[in-house]
């Protein structure tokens, strides 16, 4: 009996200890783990809250409806196959993805660090912000058109701010039919959910040349070459596309004429540390940050990487895999004096009043190269597009690159990269036709002709 006070002042420790822990857990987990929790897309607590809300609504650039309310809950896309990868789908079954996954709470006006003011708006019964994007419906729609028949994806934008413009991945599908729909997508072999834009990993073949000659440009090499159609390195041999020998070239010639042996040799001489700096400098190896979900372009990624390996990964080949949004980044920065601007696709957040609560601002991402070595590479550029042909335009000048890139499909994909007028870039953009089994300068350069045809020419 004697024992008892002691032992009930253990247990009363023990209590007080356990409580202590409760709280320290609760407070951890509001303040880490809770808001991961709400912005997760299959969090089946939030269509509570979007039965009492009337859903924001998306805009393009100019104003223009992208979605309309239905039921004073929720909203459906006007073109639910052309935004199936900005936009996204909101199902109460199967989540959300694009931008109504990475806005959901902006949408339904609700804020994750506000919960007395959550619970305010609901019971008042709230309406969510609505969201204007960068993109220009009528590009968008266009380019979507453009990739009929194709496998692929399309992004452009404006290299002086980071703007989207447009951004198309097909095959796409109905993301207003997603409930429905979602067996049969799921099991479609081309993954139509895969937004091929900023998530498709692709072998760049000769459009990575760009960024190779960048490090030819900056390192002391000789950037001259006596070509004889083949190149030898560490015993293998490499060729020129249909085995061409082009006599005595520089770096300018080996751009129009895309010369592999050139970019194989030169690479080498250039070595590992420069190339991997400047394949940083243009945001391989890192998370390009972005509202939607990317996937990280590899480039230079082992520092004990064999001659071949480099000579490979010089025109493209080898373990190099890149997005067509970073390619359109890196492409626009050239245009852009050497500097890469941070991506972005909302422009402003308005409130259900039409008040402006967030404007984006154009940040700078990455000085990939100095301005003048910027606009050297630019003159080589527009020489490459106009002895190509393909995607030249009359009174503007362009700047390009194509591409052929080998992969394991056995058909290669097909490649442009470019952007114009030259002198004061509006656009700059990448196209990628998977697997499409012809070159670039046939398949991907037309298409990009026409996109800079139908935004510059008056």
């Amino acid at each position: 009996m004697k024992n008892n006070p002691k032992r009930i002042l253990v247990l009363l420790y023990a209590i007080t200890a356990i409580f202590l822990a409760m709280c320290l857990y609760l407070v951890y987990f509001q303040l880490f783990t809770a808001p991961k929790i709400i912005g997760n897309p299959y969090n089946r607590r939030n269509y509570v809250d979007e039965t009492l809300i009337r859903r924001g609504n998306f805009y393009d650039m100019y104003g223009r409806a992208l979605t309309h309310t239905i039921d004073d809950a929720g909203h459906l896309l006007d073109n639910p196959r052309s935004y199936a990868h900005i936009i996204g789908y909101n199902s109460e079954e199967y989540g959300k993805s694009g931008m109504e996954r990475t806005y959901n709470s902006t949408l339904l006006g609700l804020s994750q660090d506000d919960l007395f003011g959550k619970f305010k708006d609901i019971v008042q019964g709230q309406v969510g912000n609505d969201i204007y994007l960068t993109v220009d419906d009528d590009l968008q729609l266009y380019c979507y058109d453009l990739l009929e028949g194709h496998k692929g994806a399309i992004v452009v934008l404006d290299p002086s701010t980071g703007a989207i413009r447009a951004m198309v991945s097909r095959p796409s599908f109905n993301a207003n039919e997603i409930n429905a729909l979602w067996e049969e997508i799921i099991e479609d072999e081309d993954a139509p959910l895969l937004n091929r834009a900023s998530q498709g990993l692709y072998t760049p073949g000769s459009v990575m040349k760009v960024i190779t000659a960048v490090a030819i440009m900056e390192s002391d090499i000789d950037q001259n070459y006596h070509d004889t159609g083949e190149q030898t390195i560490d015993g293998y041999t490499y060729f020129n596309y249909l085995e061409a020998v082009h006599g005595d070239i520089d770096l300018q010639d080996a751009l129009v004429h895309s010369v592999n042996t050139y970019f194989t040799k030169k690479s080498t001489e250039v070595g590992y540390a420069l190339l991997r700096e400047v394949a940083d400098r243009f945001y391989f190896n890192s998370a390009i940050p972005f509202e939607l979900v990317t996937s990280i372009s590899e480039a230079y990624t082992k520092p004990d990487m064999s001659e071949n390996e480099i000579a490979a990964a010089g025109f493209g080949q080898g373990d190099t895999l890149v997005t067509p949004l970073n390619m359109a980044l890196a492409i626009g920065a050239i245009g852009n004096d050497g500097v890469m601007m941070r991506p972005n696709i909302l422009q402003e957040i308005r409130s259900p009043r039409g008040v402006a609560t967030f404007t984006s601002v154009p940040q700078m991402l990455s000085r990939v190269t100095s301005p003048s070595l910027a606009a050297r590479l630019t003159v080589d550029l527009v020489e490459t597009v106009n002895t190509g042909g393909a995607a030249t335009l009359s009174g503007v000048h362009v700047a390009g690159k194509t591409g052929s890139a080998e992969n394991i499909s056995g058909y290669s994909h097909a490649w442009f990269v470019g952007f114009a007028p030259a002198e004061r870039p509006e656009l700059a953009l990448a196209i990628v036709l998977e697997e499409e089994g012809q070159t670039g300068a046939a398949a991907a350069a037309p298409l990009a002709r026409r996109i800079f045809q139908y935004m510059l020419s008056e």
